[in-house]
């Protein structure tokens, strides 16, 4: 009789020691994919940034041109 509870107990036990294995596999899985996704987040924010940046000097090298170009026109001006 104590046998059978003994052999009830040990079944119990492995199926709780199997369900924690796969509680913590599942739980591991989760975090390398969840890390990977934020991984993936960062690096599209990373090229928003660069564009915004890339953006920003065009407008400066633009803004820069166009200064010189009225310097010039009132070079110009003056000589004539």
């Amino acid at each position: 009789m104590f046998e059978a509870r003994e052999a009830a107990f040990d079944a119990i036990a492995l199926f709780v020691q199997g369900f924690i294995v796969l509680t913590l596999l599942f739980a591991v899985a989760l975090t390398f994919s969840l890390s990977a996704a934020s991984f993936a987040q960062d690096s599209s924010a990373d090229k928003k940034e660069a564009k915004k940046a890339e953006k920003k000097e065009k407008k400066a090298k633009k803004k820069a041109e166009k200064k010189t170009e009225k310097k010039e026109e009132k070079k110009d001006d003056m000589a004539k």
